[in-house]
């Protein structure tokens, strides 16, 4: 197997959401982060280090070979980059039940990236971004009658358990 090894400065993207590519990553030294784009805002997704890896998702739904999420170095971090042959050549004793399962795991962590984002992004929207904006709901807050505060608390309750029968 061929591979090759890169450093990328602090804050240098390593792959582009939206862009192609045909290689599989490993972190030897450093750490990167995950982010998503949300409009005009980032989304992070995830940190993570040594040993860890990133870019299988294009590799394992061919479908889908666009990146689903920028990385970028958090520090000066050493890359091992693996060609999609390679990657291919190192999943080759795989039976095709199990590349089956990693095409489906991949299916479903795409869905699952792109609901926190959404997710992310609408906490974002909602939160009160000036602290004076802030104290002024949570003193509206303290001021609500407890009949109330605990009729809004059971509506979310009842929400939550009505997102989850979804699932």
């Amino acid at each position: 197997m061929s591979s090759l090894e890169k450093t990328f400065r602090k804050g240098e993207a390593i792959i582009k959401e939206g862009h192609f590519s045909n290689s599989f990553y490993v972190i030897l030294e450093g750490s990167v982060e995950v982010v998503k784009r949300k409009g005009r805002q980032e989304v992070p997704l995830a940190v993570l280090g040594e040993h860890e890896f990133f870019g299988e998702m294009s590799l394992l739904d061919p479908q889908h070979s666009m990146h689903s999420a920028t990385i970028r170095a958090l520090e000066p971090t050493k890359i091992m980059i693996m060609s999609s042959e390679d990657f291919d050549s190192y999943l080759g004793s795989l039976t095709p039940g199990m590349r089956n399962l990693l095409t489906k795991l991949v299916t479903r962590l795409r869905k699952t990236s792109k609901k926190v984002a959404d997710q992310k992004e609408e906490t974002t929207r909602s939160a009160p971004a000036h602290p004076a904006e802030q104290k002024r709901v949570q003193a509206q807050g303290e001021q609500q009658p407890e009949a109330e505060k605990s009729s809004s608390e059971g509506d979310s309750q009842e929400t939550g358990r009505a997102e989850g029968e979804d699932k």
